[in-house]
């Protein structure tokens, strides 16, 4: 999960079943869909520049005010501290921005078999 594929809907279900939903790409990994990923979006910027966060945090600080466990990931020192000494800072303002992003899976391969797309957004 991360800003721009938010999983309203499977949060809300394990909201209600008292299970914990765990963000293993909130930062939507940059390194491999790069701009596709949401930190470098103008939407993110925006918000950073208004709550003086970065970027990251202001992605990490979205998910955690919606109640997911992060875990982001980076090999840079730097950037691993800023992913763990700052505060939660997004107003509501901020958080319904954040909330009106577009939602899409940065990541379909082909992998089923007949080279279908795992994930098929029709399927919902």
């Amino acid at each position: 999960a991360h800003v721009f594929w938010n999983q309203a809907k499977l949060r809300k279900e394990m909201e209600e079943l008292g299970v914990a939903v765990v963000a293993y790409s909130p930062l939507g990994n940059s390194g491999f869909h790069g701009e596709k990923s949401g930190i470098s979006s103008d939407l993110v910027a925006e918000v950073s520049k208004e709550s003086s966060l970065t970027p990251a945090q202001v992605m990490l600080s979205y998910l955690i005010n919606k109640g997911f466990i992060v875990i982001p990931k980076s090999v840079t020192p730097a950037r691993i501290d800023g992913n763990a000494n700052w505060e939660l800072k997004l107003n509501d303002e901020q958080m319904a921005k954040l909330d009106a992003a577009p939602q899409k899976r940065l990541t379909d391969f082909p992998f089923r078999p007949g080279g279908k797309f795992f994930f098929d957004e029709s399927e919902k």
